[in-house]
């Protein structure tokens, strides 16, 4: 495989990504979603149907996800430095009942997460290409990859100040339940 601190988006996609999606299978083998990335302002797809992910050039209809990110940030989660909300719909954790509330969850989620170093990586999610409601969600990347891990429980989180957010409060509690 391919360095990944180094590799381009472009070349992550064809080569490192398809590799990746040949060894998983989903769990949900009569499924079919696909999600969107903008990366730069650039389109790259994956559609996941039977169970299995195919990269896909450009852009889907209806994508389940569309997740906006820089390079830099696009970088840190394919090397994962940093958690990203496409986690939610890894091949791995999908299950009847994720899928159901995937697909009824509408709605835009803004992540902003502050690295070691102090810098901040930027993302957003929309479910469903529906805008509204928003939320966005601020803490520390690290204290993000254990909610995701479920090392860190989301609401220990907010009551202790390691979760900040801004926004549609319901729409964040819907979110809640997927991490």
């Amino acid at each position: 495989m391919a360095d990944l601190s180094t590799i381009t988006v472009s070349d992550y996609i064809a080569t490192a990504l398809p590799e990746q999606l040949a060894s998983q299978s989903g769990g949900l083998e009569d499924a079919t979603y696909a999600i969107q990335y903008l990366v730069d302002g650039t389109a790259y797809a994956v559609s996941y149907s039977a169970g299995r992910g195919e990269v896909v050039n450009g852009t889907v209809e209806n994508p389940l996800l569309t997740v906006i990110l820089d390079e830099p940030t696009w970088r840190g989660v394919i090397t994962e430095e940093t958690a990203s909300a496409d986690a939610l719909v890894s091949p791995a954790k999908m299950s009847a009942s994720r899928m159901e509330k995937l697909q009824n969850l509408k709605g835009k989620f803004n992540l902003e997460l502050t690295k070691a170093d102090g810098s901040i990586a930027y993302s957003t999610t929309t479910f469903n290409s529906v805008d509204t409601p928003e939320v966005t969600l601020m803490m520390k990347a690290e204290d993000y990859a254990k909610i995701l891990k479920g090392e860190l429980n989301s609401q220990m989180a907010f009551m202790t100040g390691k979760l900040k957010f801004k926004g549609d409060m319901n729409f964040l509690m819907k979110l809640g339940t997927l991490m």
